[in-house]
């Protein structure tokens, strides 16, 4: 088991929400996966619902406005379909078809915009996308245990989590963070940094 995802006793791809508190301020951090089952984003909606702010992510869900930015917001269509293609294929659900932060009355985007990230969109990050769905799926079992061992990071991710990490010094009250369970090592580090202590956490089963 990781910090934030991990294969629990039973074989499951399960995610970690964790929460902080610092005075009167609370951080819960809540991982999450592109695909999963359908009870697991009906879970992540019930808690986020319950904050007062939630901070998502969604590194293409801005308008682009630069043909960089446009180039991105196509490739962004082209990952979407890989998980979606991806999920169907192992009678899954893609995240934002069932649960879609942007709908949250509560939600606030928290992530760099499509054209920021079409100008800093290098090789790797265009194989990444590539390599979604492969020719040839492998079976459930190994791709769970291919989602808990994946840790690529690139230049953009390290400045998706400087944008996160920015916002979390203003956090008041009760905010969530809705991220990438492979994000969240990042979070926690800043959220420890900045007096947090760890209150409590729980596990959620997103693939069985």
């Amino acid at each position: 088991m990781g910090k934030f995802l991990g294969i629990n006793e039973t074989g499951n791809l399960v995610t970690a929400v964790k929460k902080y508190s610092s005075g009167d301020s609370e951080v819960t951090l809540v991982s999450s996966t592109h695909i999963g089952e359908t009870e697991y984003y009906n879970s992540l909606k019930g808690i986020c619902e319950e904050m007062d702010c939630v901070l998502w992510e969604g590194a293409m869900s801005t308008a682009p406005s630069t043909d960089e930015g446009r180039k991105a917001h196509r490739i962004g269509k082209i990952l979407r379909e890989g998980y979606r293609a991806k999920a169907k294929h192992y009678g899954l659900e893609y995240m934002k078809d069932v649960f879609d932060p942007a709908e949250l009355h509560n939600g606030e985007h928290c992530d760099i915009s499509s054209d920021d990230i079409g100008k800093e969109m290098g090789e790797e990050d265009l194989d990444r996308i590539q390599s979604i769905v492969p020719s040839v799926l492998p079976s459930r079992e190994r791709m769970k245990a291919l989602a808990y061992t994946s840790s690529c990071e690139t230049p953009i991710d390290t400045k998706r989590n400087d944008i996160v990490n920015k916002r979390l010094g203003s956090a008041k009250g009760k905010t969530a963070l809705l991220y990438g369970a492979n994000h969240m090592k990042h979070f926690e580090k800043r959220l420890l940094e900045l007096g947090y202590s760890l209150q409590g956490e729980k596990w959620l089963v997103a693939i069985e």
